[in-house]
């Protein structure tokens, strides 16, 4: 004698579910495994803090320190050239250039994100302001674009404002 009520699933709850999974496994498991735009974003955080440091360092010691923006890396000097022939130490170890490159150190890897314009240098006056490399103050905001590798992630813009030396 058969009960009236049987468990289990309809072929259509299984298919459903099964269509879920793969749209799922397709789209959203690559993204959260995928570590471009995790890098892409940890660089533009450390460019910005770099660029914060620059200005911060400036005021603290009284003396000018320049950015460098190459494509995939931002590096602190106190000489005005793209060369860096005098680099701000790390502050973390002191012995090392302060150098925040996209690719970790290793021009092997692709980079996660391109930085334009590149090959540009400016720097921040004692009393924080932009300047050039003549040291006269800028009369427009730094805008640098961040593009990331990634297909779909986000362009990210930082911007150093040109009266305040503001970075945002």
């Amino acid at each position: 004698m058969r009960s009236r009520h049987q468990c289990g699933f309809t072929l259509v709850e299984l298919v459903t579910t099964v269509a879920i999974l793969a749209v799922l496994a397709a789209v959203a498991v690559p993204r959260m495994i995928g570590r471009q735009g995790f890098e892409a974003r940890g660089f533009f955080d450390a460019a910005a803090g770099a660029v914060r440091f620059a200005q911060k360092a400036a005021v603290g010691q009284r003396r000018n320190i320049f950015v460098v923006v190459t494509g995939t890396t931002v590096s602190l000097c106190y000489d005005a050239a793209l060369a860096c022939a005098s680099p701000v130490l790390n502050p973390v170890d002191g012995s090392a250039a302060f150098v925040v490159d996209a690719r970790r150190g290793n021009p092997a890897l692709a980079a996660p994100v391109a930085v334009t314009p590149a090959n540009t240098l400016f720097g921040f006056n004692a009393l924080g302001q932009p300047i050039d490399a003549a040291a006269a103050v800028l009369g427009a905001a730094q805008v640098f674009t961040l593009t990331p590798a990634e297909t779909g992630d986000v362009v990210r813009t930082l911007t150093v404002e040109r009266e305040t030396g503001y970075v945002h």
